[in-house]
Protein backbone atom coordinates (compact mmCIF):
# COMPACT_ATOMS: atom_id res chain seq x y z
CA UNK A 1 0.00 0.00 0.00
CA UNK A 2 1.36 3.55 -1.37
CA UNK A 3 2.74 5.14 2.01
CA UNK A 4 1.57 8.84 2.77
CA UNK A 5 4.18 11.97 2.28
CA UNK A 6 3.50 12.43 6.04
CA UNK A 7 4.83 8.42 6.70
CA UNK A 8 7.61 9.04 5.15
CA UNK A 9 9.02 11.96 5.74
CA UNK A 10 8.11 10.69 9.37
CA UNK A 11 10.03 7.32 8.59
CA UNK A 12 13.48 9.73 7.59
CA UNK A 13 13.20 11.66 10.89
CA UNK A 14 13.32 8.47 12.74
CA UNK A 15 16.35 7.26 10.24
CA UNK A 16 18.18 10.81 11.67
CA UNK A 17 17.11 10.43 15.55
CA UNK A 18 18.72 6.74 15.13
CA UNK A 19 21.58 8.07 13.96
CA UNK A 20 21.87 10.64 16.04
CA UNK A 21 21.77 8.45 18.69
CA UNK A 22 24.09 6.05 17.34
CA UNK A 23 26.63 8.94 17.15
CA UNK A 24 25.96 9.93 20.70
CA UNK A 25 26.82 6.09 21.61
CA UNK A 26 30.25 6.38 19.76
CA UNK A 27 31.03 9.91 21.46
CA UNK A 28 30.33 8.74 24.80
CA UNK A 29 32.31 5.47 23.92
CA UNK A 30 35.18 7.61 22.69
CA UNK A 31 34.88 9.54 25.99
CA UNK A 32 35.65 6.56 27.92
CA UNK A 33 38.42 5.41 25.81
CA UNK A 34 40.04 9.31 26.66
CA UNK A 35 41.36 8.62 29.71
CA UNK A 36 43.65 5.29 28.48
CA UNK A 37 44.47 7.22 25.49
CA UNK A 38 46.00 9.97 27.12
CA UNK A 39 48.08 7.69 29.86
CA UNK A 40 49.05 5.47 26.96
CA UNK A 41 50.24 8.42 24.99
CA UNK A 42 52.23 9.46 27.81
CA UNK A 43 53.84 6.18 28.29
CA UNK A 44 54.91 6.37 25.29
CA UNK A 45 56.72 9.45 25.53
CA UNK A 46 58.32 8.61 28.63
CA UNK A 47 59.38 5.41 27.02
CA UNK A 48 60.74 7.64 24.35
CA UNK A 49 62.07 10.06 26.21
CA UNK A 50 64.25 7.31 28.07
CA UNK A 51 65.46 5.72 25.19
CA UNK A 52 66.37 9.10 23.86
CA UNK A 53 69.03 9.65 27.27
CA UNK A 54 70.23 6.20 26.37
CA UNK A 55 71.06 6.82 22.51
CA UNK A 56 72.82 10.66 23.58
CA UNK A 57 74.80 8.97 26.28
CA UNK A 58 75.97 5.68 24.35
CA UNK A 59 76.44 8.19 21.24
CA UNK A 60 79.24 10.25 23.29
CA UNK A 61 82.96 9.58 23.32
CA UNK A 62 84.46 7.34 25.12
CA UNK A 63 86.56 10.19 27.43
CA UNK A 64 83.14 12.45 28.20
CA UNK A 65 82.13 9.11 29.16
CA UNK A 66 84.70 8.07 31.56
CA UNK A 67 85.48 11.36 33.02
CA UNK A 68 84.30 12.56 36.04
CA UNK A 69 82.83 8.80 35.97
CA UNK A 70 80.12 9.88 33.28
CA UNK A 71 78.22 12.43 35.76
CA UNK A 72 78.74 15.56 33.91
CA UNK A 73 77.37 13.90 30.52
CA UNK A 74 74.62 11.98 32.37
CA UNK A 75 73.48 15.62 33.75
CA UNK A 76 73.98 17.59 30.35
CA UNK A 77 72.56 14.64 28.41
CA UNK A 78 69.10 14.93 30.41
CA UNK A 79 68.85 17.96 30.55
CA UNK A 80 68.98 18.57 26.61
CA UNK A 81 66.69 15.81 26.08
CA UNK A 82 63.75 16.75 28.32
CA UNK A 83 63.92 20.19 27.44
CA UNK A 84 61.38 19.46 24.64
CA UNK A 85 59.40 17.35 26.91
CA UNK A 86 56.60 19.51 29.02
CA UNK A 87 56.11 18.23 32.40
CA UNK A 88 58.26 15.52 32.08
CA UNK A 89 61.65 15.26 34.85
CA UNK A 90 64.15 12.23 34.86
CA UNK A 91 67.73 11.24 35.27
CA UNK A 92 70.19 8.60 36.34
CA UNK A 93 70.59 6.11 38.72
CA UNK A 94 73.40 3.99 39.49
CA UNK A 95 73.29 0.65 41.52
CA UNK A 96 76.15 2.00 43.61
CA UNK A 97 75.87 6.29 43.91
CA UNK A 98 72.47 6.05 43.82
CA UNK A 99 71.18 9.03 42.22
CA UNK A 100 74.17 10.17 39.87
CA UNK A 101 71.76 12.89 37.01
CA UNK A 102 68.61 14.59 37.78
CA UNK A 103 66.84 17.34 35.86
CA UNK A 104 63.10 18.98 35.38
CA UNK A 105 64.00 21.64 32.28
CA UNK A 106 60.16 22.37 32.22
CA UNK A 107 59.40 22.80 35.57
CA UNK A 108 56.69 25.86 36.08
CA UNK A 109 58.30 27.05 38.93
CA UNK A 110 60.63 30.24 39.34
CA UNK A 111 64.17 28.35 40.25
CA UNK A 112 65.16 25.39 38.41
CA UNK A 113 64.10 22.35 40.08
CA UNK A 114 67.37 20.22 41.15
CA UNK A 115 65.85 18.36 44.16
CA UNK A 116 64.19 14.53 43.22
CA UNK A 117 60.60 13.89 44.53
CA UNK A 118 61.11 12.61 47.84
CA UNK A 119 57.86 10.76 48.16
CA UNK A 120 59.22 9.56 44.85
CA UNK A 121 62.12 7.78 45.32
CA UNK A 122 61.22 4.84 46.42
CA UNK A 123 59.41 4.20 42.94
CA UNK A 124 62.01 5.50 40.96
CA UNK A 125 64.77 3.33 42.91
CA UNK A 126 62.35 0.02 42.52
CA UNK A 127 61.93 1.16 38.61
CA UNK A 128 65.53 1.81 37.87
CA UNK A 129 66.79 -1.31 39.87
CA UNK A 130 64.58 -3.07 37.97
CA UNK A 131 65.91 -2.26 34.70
CA UNK A 132 69.07 -2.57 35.73
CA UNK A 133 69.05 -6.54 36.79
CA UNK A 134 66.09 -7.79 33.42
CA UNK A 135 68.64 -5.65 31.34
CA UNK A 136 65.78 -4.12 29.93
CA UNK A 137 63.38 -1.11 30.12
CA UNK A 138 60.76 -1.45 33.20
CA UNK A 139 58.10 0.60 33.99
CA UNK A 140 55.78 1.79 36.99
CA UNK A 141 52.03 2.88 37.36
CA UNK A 142 50.16 4.62 40.17
CA UNK A 143 46.73 5.40 39.76
CA UNK A 144 45.78 8.20 42.62
CA UNK A 145 42.35 10.24 42.90
CA UNK A 146 43.72 13.47 41.26
CA UNK A 147 46.49 12.13 39.11
CA UNK A 148 48.01 8.98 37.53
CA UNK A 149 52.22 8.78 38.37
CA UNK A 150 54.18 7.20 35.13
CA UNK A 151 58.08 6.13 35.82
CA UNK A 152 60.23 4.85 32.76
CA UNK A 153 63.39 3.38 33.25
CA UNK A 154 65.89 2.15 30.92
CA UNK A 155 69.40 0.43 31.31
CA UNK A 156 72.00 2.76 30.44
CA UNK A 157 75.61 1.15 31.72
CA UNK A 158 76.01 -2.37 33.27
CA UNK A 159 75.03 -0.84 36.84
CA UNK A 160 73.04 2.27 36.32
CA UNK A 161 69.80 3.20 34.78
CA UNK A 162 68.26 6.03 32.60
CA UNK A 163 64.68 7.02 34.30
CA UNK A 164 61.75 9.69 33.18
CA UNK A 165 58.57 10.45 35.34
CA UNK A 166 55.17 12.55 34.36
CA UNK A 167 52.06 13.27 36.23
CA UNK A 168 48.72 12.51 34.17
CA UNK A 169 45.93 14.60 35.52
CA UNK A 170 43.37 11.95 36.27
CA UNK A 171 40.76 14.69 36.26
CA UNK A 172 38.08 13.79 33.33
CA UNK A 173 37.24 17.75 33.46
CA UNK A 174 38.90 18.26 29.90
CA UNK A 175 37.53 15.32 28.42
CA UNK A 176 33.99 15.99 29.44
CA UNK A 177 33.49 19.44 27.89
CA UNK A 178 33.62 18.24 24.40
CA UNK A 179 31.25 15.14 25.31
CA UNK A 180 28.79 17.68 26.55
CA UNK A 181 29.19 20.31 23.65
CA UNK A 182 29.16 16.74 21.34
CA UNK A 183 26.02 15.97 23.25
CA UNK A 184 24.19 18.90 23.12
CA UNK A 185 24.74 19.53 19.12
CA UNK A 186 23.00 16.10 19.04
CA UNK A 187 20.16 17.38 20.67
CA UNK A 188 19.93 20.66 18.82
CA UNK A 189 19.99 18.64 15.75
CA UNK A 190 17.06 16.52 16.30
CA UNK A 191 14.92 19.22 18.07
CA UNK A 192 15.48 21.36 14.98
CA UNK A 193 15.06 18.54 12.70
CA UNK A 194 11.86 17.63 14.54
CA UNK A 195 10.43 21.15 14.46
CA UNK A 196 11.78 21.66 10.85
CA UNK A 197 9.61 18.42 9.59
CA UNK A 198 6.65 20.09 11.60
CA UNK A 199 6.82 23.46 9.54
CA UNK A 200 7.45 21.61 6.37
CA UNK A 201 4.21 19.17 6.67
CA UNK A 202 2.03 21.71 7.84
CA UNK A 203 3.53 23.86 5.10
CA UNK A 204 3.09 21.26 2.59
CA UNK A 205 -0.64 20.13 4.12
CA UNK A 206 -1.75 24.06 3.76
CA UNK A 207 -0.17 24.18 -0.12
CA UNK A 208 -1.58 20.70 -0.96
CA UNK A 209 -5.32 22.16 0.71
CA UNK A 210 -5.14 25.03 -1.61
CA UNK A 211 -4.44 22.88 -4.74
CA UNK A 212 -7.33 20.70 -3.74
CA UNK A 213 -9.75 23.56 -3.11
CA UNK A 214 -8.58 24.94 -6.68
CA UNK A 215 -9.24 21.61 -8.51
CA UNK A 216 -12.80 20.99 -6.70
CA UNK A 217 -13.71 24.52 -7.59
CA UNK A 218 -17.12 24.18 -10.07
CA UNK A 219 -15.42 25.64 -12.44
CA UNK A 220 -15.03 24.61 -16.36
CA UNK A 221 -11.02 25.62 -16.44
CA UNK A 222 -9.63 24.74 -13.11
CA UNK A 223 -6.39 27.45 -12.39
CA UNK A 224 -4.11 26.64 -9.69
CA UNK A 225 -2.65 29.73 -7.76
CA UNK A 226 1.06 29.39 -7.38
CA UNK A 227 2.30 28.24 -3.81
CA UNK A 228 5.89 29.40 -3.64
CA UNK A 229 6.80 26.00 -3.59
CA UNK A 230 9.09 25.04 -6.57
CA UNK A 231 8.03 21.65 -6.59
CA UNK A 232 4.05 22.11 -6.20
CA UNK A 233 4.20 25.19 -8.80
CA UNK A 234 5.49 23.43 -11.58
CA UNK A 235 2.89 20.49 -11.22
CA UNK A 236 0.41 23.86 -10.82
CA UNK A 237 1.49 25.04 -14.00
CA UNK A 238 1.66 21.22 -15.74
CA UNK A 239 -2.41 21.07 -14.56
CA UNK A 240 -3.34 24.93 -15.56
CA UNK A 241 -1.28 23.66 -18.92
CA UNK A 242 -3.54 20.77 -19.33
CA UNK A 243 -6.79 22.70 -17.93
CA UNK A 244 -6.23 24.90 -21.35
CA UNK A 245 -5.48 22.54 -23.64
CA UNK A 246 -8.45 20.48 -22.71
CA UNK A 247 -10.72 23.54 -22.19
CA UNK A 248 -8.99 24.46 -25.99
CA UNK A 249 -10.15 20.50 -27.02
CA UNK A 250 -13.62 20.99 -25.58
CA UNK A 251 -14.22 24.36 -27.33
CA UNK A 252 -12.60 22.82 -30.30
CA UNK A 253 -15.21 19.66 -30.40
CA UNK A 254 -18.31 22.27 -30.09
CA UNK A 255 -17.07 23.77 -32.60
CA UNK A 256 -16.73 20.21 -34.49
CA UNK A 257 -19.99 19.61 -33.80
CA UNK A 258 -21.99 22.84 -34.88
CA UNK A 259 -19.81 22.28 -37.90
CA UNK A 260 -21.16 19.00 -38.29
CA UNK A 261 -24.23 19.51 -37.73
CA UNK A 262 -24.40 22.01 -40.16
CA UNK A 263 -23.10 20.18 -42.19
CA UNK A 264 -25.31 17.86 -42.26
CA UNK A 265 -28.19 20.08 -42.24
CA UNK A 266 -26.18 21.57 -45.73
CA UNK A 267 -26.13 18.28 -47.26
CA UNK A 268 -29.73 17.43 -46.79
CA UNK A 269 -30.43 20.89 -48.42
CA UNK A 270 -28.12 19.87 -51.19
CA UNK A 271 -29.85 16.82 -51.25
CA UNK A 272 -33.16 18.63 -51.37
CA UNK A 273 -31.94 21.03 -53.95
CA UNK A 274 -30.80 18.78 -56.45
CA UNK A 275 -33.92 17.10 -56.68
CA UNK A 276 -36.05 20.22 -57.08
CA UNK A 277 -33.15 21.88 -59.35
CA UNK A 278 -33.46 18.57 -61.44
CA UNK A 279 -37.31 18.84 -61.77
CA UNK A 280 -37.72 22.41 -62.67
CA UNK A 281 -35.04 22.92 -64.78
CA UNK A 282 -36.68 21.33 -67.70
CA UNK A 283 -39.74 23.48 -67.40
CA UNK A 284 -37.57 26.64 -67.19
CA UNK A 285 -35.60 25.52 -70.35
CA UNK A 286 -39.44 24.73 -71.92
CA UNK A 287 -40.79 28.28 -70.61
CA UNK A 288 -37.30 29.65 -71.97
CA UNK A 289 -37.88 28.00 -75.36
CA UNK A 290 -41.46 29.72 -75.56
CA UNK A 291 -40.84 32.71 -74.55
CA UNK A 292 -38.09 33.01 -77.88
CA UNK A 293 -39.96 31.88 -79.94
CA UNK A 294 -42.92 34.15 -79.09
CA UNK A 295 -40.43 37.60 -79.13
CA UNK A 296 -39.50 35.91 -82.57
CA UNK A 297 -42.50 36.49 -83.98
CA UNK A 298 -43.25 39.09 -86.81
CA UNK A 299 -46.45 40.19 -85.37
CA UNK A 300 -45.49 40.59 -81.86
CA UNK A 301 -45.80 44.66 -81.11
CA UNK A 302 -42.98 46.51 -79.20
CA UNK A 303 -44.93 46.41 -75.64
CA UNK A 304 -45.09 42.65 -76.44
CA UNK A 305 -41.31 42.28 -77.32
CA UNK A 306 -40.37 44.49 -74.38
CA UNK A 307 -41.82 42.78 -71.67
CA UNK A 308 -41.08 39.35 -73.40
CA UNK A 309 -37.28 40.23 -73.01
CA UNK A 310 -38.12 41.15 -69.76
CA UNK A 311 -39.31 37.91 -68.26
CA UNK A 312 -36.47 36.23 -70.34
CA UNK A 313 -33.94 37.99 -68.15
CA UNK A 314 -36.04 36.61 -65.40
CA UNK A 315 -35.91 33.31 -66.57
CA UNK A 316 -32.20 33.69 -67.66
CA UNK A 317 -31.62 34.72 -64.06
CA UNK A 318 -33.48 31.56 -62.62
CA UNK A 319 -31.69 29.46 -65.40
CA UNK A 320 -28.33 30.89 -63.96
CA UNK A 321 -29.51 30.27 -59.98
CA UNK A 322 -30.64 26.18 -60.99
CA UNK A 323 -27.18 26.18 -62.62
CA UNK A 324 -25.24 27.35 -59.63
CA UNK A 325 -27.01 24.94 -57.20
CA UNK A 326 -26.44 22.11 -59.45
CA UNK A 327 -23.00 22.87 -59.27
CA UNK A 328 -22.64 23.41 -55.47
CA UNK A 329 -24.41 20.28 -54.48
CA UNK A 330 -22.53 17.64 -57.50
CA UNK A 331 -18.90 16.77 -55.88
CA UNK A 332 -15.89 18.41 -57.32
CA UNK A 333 -13.45 15.73 -59.05
CA UNK A 334 -10.10 17.40 -59.68
CA UNK A 335 -8.44 17.12 -62.86
CA UNK A 336 -4.73 18.29 -62.46
CA UNK A 337 -2.18 18.96 -64.62
CA UNK A 338 0.67 20.89 -64.41
CA UNK A 339 -0.14 24.31 -65.95
CA UNK A 340 2.42 27.82 -66.85
CA UNK A 341 0.19 30.07 -64.58
CA UNK A 342 0.61 33.09 -66.51
CA UNK A 343 -0.29 31.60 -70.18
CA UNK A 344 -3.32 29.96 -68.09
CA UNK A 345 -4.58 33.45 -66.62
CA UNK A 346 -4.50 35.21 -69.91
CA UNK A 347 -6.09 31.84 -71.53
CA UNK A 348 -8.95 32.28 -68.90
CA UNK A 349 -9.26 35.73 -69.68
CA UNK A 350 -10.24 35.66 -73.51
CA UNK A 351 -13.26 36.91 -73.56
CA UNK A 352 -13.20 39.30 -70.83
CA UNK A 353 -15.19 38.64 -68.12
CA UNK A 354 -16.32 42.73 -67.54
CA UNK A 355 -19.13 44.15 -69.35
CA UNK A 356 -18.54 46.12 -72.06
CA UNK A 357 -18.50 48.94 -70.66
CA UNK A 358 -15.94 48.37 -68.15
CA UNK A 359 -11.73 47.66 -68.62
CA UNK A 360 -10.89 44.20 -68.69
CA UNK A 361 -8.85 42.96 -65.41
CA UNK A 362 -5.31 43.91 -65.29
CA UNK A 363 -3.38 41.14 -65.03
CA UNK A 364 -0.59 41.30 -62.71
CA UNK A 365 2.76 38.65 -63.46
CA UNK A 366 5.64 37.39 -62.03
CA UNK A 367 8.55 37.49 -64.52
CA UNK A 368 9.57 33.94 -64.88
CA UNK A 369 7.40 31.66 -65.77
CA UNK A 370 5.58 30.09 -62.78
CA UNK A 371 4.47 26.62 -63.04
CA UNK A 372 1.68 24.84 -61.01
CA UNK A 373 0.12 21.37 -60.76
CA UNK A 374 -3.93 22.12 -60.32
CA UNK A 375 -7.20 21.73 -62.14
CA UNK A 376 -7.46 24.55 -64.72
CA UNK A 377 -11.20 24.09 -65.52
CA UNK A 378 -12.06 24.20 -62.04
CA UNK A 379 -9.94 27.00 -60.59
CA UNK A 380 -11.05 28.75 -63.76
CA UNK A 381 -14.32 28.39 -62.56
CA UNK A 382 -13.19 30.25 -58.99
CA UNK A 383 -11.42 32.94 -61.08
CA UNK A 384 -14.59 33.66 -62.69
CA UNK A 385 -16.51 33.90 -60.29
CA UNK A 386 -14.25 36.10 -58.55
CA UNK A 387 -13.79 38.21 -61.48
CA UNK A 388 -17.42 38.74 -62.11
CA UNK A 389 -18.08 40.10 -58.47
CA UNK A 390 -15.06 42.20 -58.51
CA UNK A 391 -16.78 43.86 -61.31
CA UNK A 392 -20.25 43.95 -60.23
CA UNK A 393 -18.63 45.40 -56.84
CA UNK A 394 -16.15 48.06 -58.21
CA UNK A 395 -16.64 51.93 -58.32
CA UNK A 396 -17.83 53.09 -61.48
CA UNK A 397 -14.57 53.86 -64.18
CA UNK A 398 -12.05 51.65 -61.91
CA UNK A 399 -10.18 49.16 -62.29
CA UNK A 400 -10.48 45.54 -61.65
CA UNK A 401 -6.66 43.38 -61.01
CA UNK A 402 -5.90 39.56 -60.89
CA UNK A 403 -2.41 39.46 -59.23
CA UNK A 404 -0.45 36.13 -58.85
CA UNK A 405 2.37 35.23 -57.00
CA UNK A 406 4.46 32.03 -55.38
CA UNK A 407 4.65 33.07 -51.72
CA UNK A 408 6.06 30.58 -49.62
CA UNK A 409 5.59 27.37 -51.53
CA UNK A 410 1.59 28.62 -52.12
CA UNK A 411 0.10 30.12 -54.95
CA UNK A 412 -1.97 33.08 -54.51
CA UNK A 413 -4.03 34.64 -57.07
CA UNK A 414 -5.69 37.45 -56.12
CA UNK A 415 -8.82 39.69 -57.35
CA UNK A 416 -8.95 43.62 -56.43
CA UNK A 417 -11.22 46.24 -56.85
CA UNK A 418 -11.76 49.86 -55.55
CA UNK A 419 -15.09 49.83 -53.40
CA UNK A 420 -16.72 49.73 -50.44
CA UNK A 421 -16.05 47.21 -47.69
CA UNK A 422 -18.38 44.29 -47.28
CA UNK A 423 -20.52 44.78 -43.66
CA UNK A 424 -19.15 42.90 -40.97
CA UNK A 425 -22.13 40.50 -40.37
CA UNK A 426 -21.97 39.15 -43.89
CA UNK A 427 -17.91 39.09 -44.38
CA UNK A 428 -18.13 36.69 -41.25
CA UNK A 429 -19.97 34.47 -43.23
CA UNK A 430 -19.14 35.51 -46.73
CA UNK A 431 -18.28 32.44 -48.31
CA UNK A 432 -21.45 30.25 -47.20
CA UNK A 433 -24.00 29.42 -49.73
CA UNK A 434 -26.94 31.88 -49.98
CA UNK A 435 -25.24 35.08 -48.39
CA UNK A 436 -24.96 37.81 -50.30
CA UNK A 437 -25.09 41.62 -50.10
CA UNK A 438 -26.40 42.02 -53.57
CA UNK A 439 -30.47 41.85 -53.99
CA UNK A 440 -30.10 40.50 -57.06
CA UNK A 441 -27.47 38.27 -55.88
CA UNK A 442 -28.01 34.35 -54.73
CA UNK A 443 -24.64 33.99 -52.90
CA UNK A 444 -23.58 30.80 -54.22
CA UNK A 445 -20.82 32.23 -56.69
CA UNK A 446 -18.43 32.82 -53.10
CA UNK A 447 -19.43 29.25 -51.53
CA UNK A 448 -18.55 27.36 -55.04
CA UNK A 449 -15.05 29.55 -54.81
CA UNK A 450 -14.34 28.15 -51.47
CA UNK A 451 -15.39 24.50 -52.22
CA UNK A 452 -13.07 24.70 -55.52
CA UNK A 453 -10.06 26.00 -52.97
CA UNK A 454 -10.77 23.50 -50.60
CA UNK A 455 -10.65 20.21 -52.89
CA UNK A 456 -7.07 21.90 -54.22
CA UNK A 457 -5.93 21.21 -50.25
CA UNK A 458 -6.50 25.42 -50.21
CA UNK A 459 -8.42 28.37 -48.94
CA UNK A 460 -10.36 31.43 -49.72
CA UNK A 461 -10.54 34.77 -47.44
CA UNK A 462 -11.31 38.17 -48.22
CA UNK A 463 -9.64 41.47 -47.12
CA UNK A 464 -10.40 45.50 -46.93
CA UNK A 465 -7.82 47.63 -46.80
CA UNK A 466 -7.03 51.15 -48.26
CA UNK A 467 -10.26 51.32 -49.72
CA UNK A 468 -9.37 48.27 -51.86
CA UNK A 469 -11.31 44.89 -51.47
CA UNK A 470 -9.67 42.01 -51.72
CA UNK A 471 -10.19 38.19 -52.59
CA UNK A 472 -7.73 36.06 -52.20
CA UNK A 473 -7.11 32.10 -53.49
CA UNK A 474 -4.64 29.66 -51.70
CA UNK A 475 -3.73 27.25 -53.52
CA UNK A 476 -0.44 24.80 -52.36
CA UNK A 477 2.35 23.59 -54.09
CA UNK A 478 1.79 19.55 -55.33
CA UNK A 479 3.81 17.47 -57.04
CA UNK A 480 1.63 16.38 -60.31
Amino acid sequence: MPRSLLRQLLLIWMVIVAACLGVATMLYGLYQQTQGVRLEEARQQLSGQCARIVQRYAGASEAARTGDDGVGLAAVVVHLVLADAPGVEGGVWDLHKGFVAYAYPTYDGSDHKTDIPAAEWINIVSTARQSVSEKKAAQYRRTGRREVLLISACPLASNSAAWTMTRVPASKADAWRPLVVGMLLIFAMVAMSAIALGVLVRRWSQRLHRIQQALAADTETPHIPPTGTPELDRLGAAVNDYAQRNAQALAQTRRLADELSRHERLAALGRMTATVAHEIRNPIATMRLALENEIARRDATPDDAAHGELMLGQIRRLDGVVESLLGMVQPIRLQLETVVVQDWLATLLEPSPASPDTPPPRLLLPAAPLCWTLDPQQLGRAVHNLLRNAVQHADPGSEVTLRAADVEGTLQLQVSNRGAAIPEPIAAHLFEPFVSGRTDGNGLGLALVREIARAHGGQARYAHADGLTHFILEVPWRAS
